[in-house]
């Protein structure tokens, strides 16, 4: 299953705070571009 399959919004910070994986929902939820939303705190 890939995280855009998820009914859910999604967001996956790393260890220095570093958002990882933001599915498609959350880009709903959030009105954020995913790609923006990679690699920001």
């Amino acid at each position: 299953m890939r995280p855009d399959d998820l009914p859910d919004g999604l967001v996956i910070a790393d260890s220095q705070g570093r958002v990882t994986c933001f599915n498609a929902e959350a880009a709903r939820l959030t009105g954020t571009d995913p790609a923006q939303a990679l690699g920001s705190p």
